[in-house]
């Protein structure tokens, strides 16, 4: 619970103006779903009390420069029950790394978004983030500028899980999507006899994919799921 981290009714900021940083959250306090994982709840985080009080807002704004992300469960512009959480970065070459419920996801009611302006990034992921909502959630990943590299195992890059929206916005640079499951890359998971929205959307560059995803193509995934990268061939419409 730090680094721009809010309870229910709080609000928690960290505001950097620049230069090259590193943030780091977690290592401590073990997560029960898998074993040598950490809750680091941190890093732009809102949670609430499940199923008793709705979260607080938590916002990590960063200004600029190189900076490198690091965490494990819950973190990196990311919420849990009626929460919201938001990471802003604003420009720099960046690297964000985490284990799960990260970079963009909300679970559970709640909203999680992971914007980055511009630069160079990289993001590294087990699962359930880079544009995830699950369970009735929002979460979003915007990168507006650079040549960026996504990795993820699950649920993630554009996926709507549990009657969520996720989304995955890429607006410029060649870009790199590794997808290791089919449930990546603009994927809807069904749940309670309905659909989930999941959307990858890459608006320009050259890009590649290793998943369900293709350059100059347009394709669907589960249940309301949709990936574009831009512009699409005639023949992939």
């Amino acid at each position: 619970m730090a680094q721009g981290a809010a309870g229910p009714g709080g609000v928690g900021v960290l505001w950097d103006g620049g230069g090259n940083d590193v943030y780091v959250a977690g290592g401590r306090f073990s997560d029960f779903r898998e074993d040598g994982a950490f809750l680091s709840m941190s890093q732009g985080f809102g949670m609430g009390l499940r199923p008793v009080a709705s979260g607080g807002v938590g916002l990590l704004l960063d200004g600029g420069g190189n900076d490198e992300y690091e965490a494990s469960y819950f973190a990196q512009g990311t919420s849990n029950w009626a929460g919201v959480g938001l990471l802003v970065d604003l420009s720099g070459d960046d690297v964000y790394h985490a284990r799960r419920y990260a970079q963009g996801c909300g679970s559970h009611l709640a909203a999680g978004v992971l914007l980055d302006g511009a630069g160079n990034d990289r993001y590294l992921l087990w699962g359930v983030g880079q544009g995830c909502g699950h369970d009735l959630a929002i979460g979003i990943l915007t990168d507006r500028r650079g040549n960026d590299r996504y990795r993820s195992t699950w649920l993630a890059q554009g996926v709507g899980s549990a009657n969520g929206i996720g989304v995955l916005d890429d607006a410029g640079g060649d870009d790199r999507y590794t997808g290791e499951r089919e449930n990546t890359q603009g994927y809807g998971t069904p749940s309670r006899k309905y659909g989930s929205i999941g959307i990858l959307m890459d608006r320009a560059g050259k890009d590649e994919y290793e998943g369900p995803g293709g350059e100059g193509r347009m394709w669907v995934g589960g249940m309301y799921g949709v990936g574009v990268d831009a512009p699409v061939r005639e023949s992939e419409r």
